[in-house]
């Protein structure tokens, strides 16, 4: 079974100005009171079932083959146990990119207004105020569409194996998290080997906006020296007028090979240097510089170093559809004449429900990036 959603058609279902057709799932949890109480309900027999009550399974199963009510609002409880489980998953993008919201299906753009940085200039006595010359760079973020199908049998609810419906929501949330996480890592990284994106990390001096801007993944492993030269680096970085364009907080970030090294790095108090013949104990001056960011879905060696997100030139930003941010569970009717939903479908007797997430991802601004190798 694969961990992400996949990625599905991003025309279907949409309406003309590209958003998507239907009720929002923040409208549809906003129940009536007697839609709420039938959720209750279900809710507490479920918890029967869980619990090992061999009379509540009965009453479920008996409850699922003849109560529409029951099997909406049994649908409804999987729903809100995947919104708590997702809410609960802290999700590893977040560490390093900056959440944004978008209208519908179009592409986002995120302007930088550029020009105009530098000092002002002096203004002799009935002399014309000089203009400031400016250009715009536009990044633009564009989500899609991700689901999956999951099939309770018919044979499942025969054999009263009910509990696998209750895995549902767990699963869904945990693969929905991490195509999240998968959408932000591969604008910096290859999934599968670790090696820094030269999509994004690259040299950037041929490209108007961007002045002398060089970002190309550098090879060197993660020790002390050069974490310092990648630190100085970027804050050191101009913008196309020769501005140093001052750096936010920044971030090291890392795949778990690399974690111990890099905790090292950071947290020692004293570090021996040695010149020469001789050697000295000075302070780390790397300590509480950078802040860590461990990335569990990085693979390989390369590290790299970020931008706190949520700051004024974000390198990674991750998009929601605006009213359909969480994922969200509902069920298949497809049972045929005078059958119900939970009977099984017309085709295989199973029990379909699928999972909607809509997200994407996109690479912003470079210049308070650094990517290295991890290799000499």
């Amino acid at each position: 079974m694969t961990s992400t959603l996949i990625n599905v058609a991003e025309t279907f279902g949409l309406t003309e100005d590209q958003t998507l057709a239907g009720v929002s799932p923040i409208t549809r949890r906003q129940y009536t009171p007697r839609r709420r109480g039938a959720i209750v309900e279900a809710a507490t027999l479920w918890q029967r079932v869980f619990e090992g009550d061999i009379r509540a399974a009965v009453q479920v199963r008996e409850a699922l083959s003849t109560s529409d009510l029951f099997v909406s609002a049994t649908g409804d409880v999987l729903d809100r146990e995947l919104l708590q489980q997702y809410t609960n998953i802290q999700a590893e993008w977040a560490g390093f990119a900056t959440r944004t919201l978008v209208r519908n299906f179009k592409p986002k753009k995120m302007v930088d207004i550029l020009g105009g940085r530098t000092a002002l200039d002096r203004v002799p006595e009935l002399t014309a105020y000089p203009g400031a010359e400016s250009d715009t760079r536009e990044f633009e973020i564009q989500v899609a569409k991700f689901g999956r199908q999951f099939g309770f049998s018919w044979e499942a609810m025969v054999n009263d194996d009910l509990d696998e419906l209750m895995q549902i929501p767990n699963r869904f949330a945990e693969a929905a998290s991490i195509t999240e996480t998968n959408a932000a890592l591969e604008q910096i990284a290859d999934l599968t080997t670790g090696a820094p994106n030269t999509g994004f990390f690259k040299d950037y001096s041929a490209v108007s906006g961007y002045g002398n801007l060089n970002t190309a993944p550098v090879a060197g492993v993660l020790n002390e020296a050069n974490l310092q030269t990648a630190i100085e680096a970027v804050r050191q970085r101009k913008d196309a007028e020769g501005n140093i364009v001052p750096a936010p907080r920044l971030k090291l970030v890392v795949g778990p090979a690399q974690e111990f090294t890099a905790r090292r790095i950071l947290n020692a108090t004293e570090l021996r240097v040695t010149s020469g013949s001789r050697t000295s104990v000075e302070p780390n001056p790397l300590r509480g510089t950078v802040d860590l960011e461990v990335v569990n879905r990085l693979p390989g060696l390369a590290w790299f170093v970020l931008p706190t997100p949520n700051q004024g030139r974000p390198a990674i930003a991750v998009a929601f559809l605006r009213g359909f941010e969480t994922p969200d569970i509902r069920q298949k009717a497809n049972a045929g004449q005078a059958r119900q939903p939970d009977e099984g479908d017309f085709d295989d007797d199973s029990v379909r429900y699928r999972v909607r997430h809509v997200t994407g991802a996109a690479q912003v601004d470079p210049i308070h990036t650094y990517a290295g190798t991890g290799s000499a």
